[in-house]
């Protein structure tokens, strides 16, 4: 996921990302690594939107996040 990371920062993507999941357009789930040194037990989760190479808070936490799949 590192090397991941470290890829997606060469195309635009912010430093200080962990990329966790994709979906199907490239676009990544992940955490920002101050999040993680802050609160190491459930961070936010943020998405990397790579055409507009934002990225946004989607989840206040990484249990809420699997929740709102859980509904689909």
């Amino acid at each position: 996921m590192f090397t991941l990371s470290q890829l997606y920062e060469m195309t635009g993507m912010p430093k200080g990302h962990i990329l966790f999941a994709s979906d199907c357009k490239g676009d990544m789930f992940c955490f920002k690594l101050e999040d993680c040194k802050i609160n190491n037990k459930d961070c936010p989760v943020w998405f990397f939107n790579r055409e507009l190479c934002t990225v946004n808070k989607v989840s206040n936490t990484f249990t809420e996040w699997l929740e709102q799949f859980n509904t689909l």
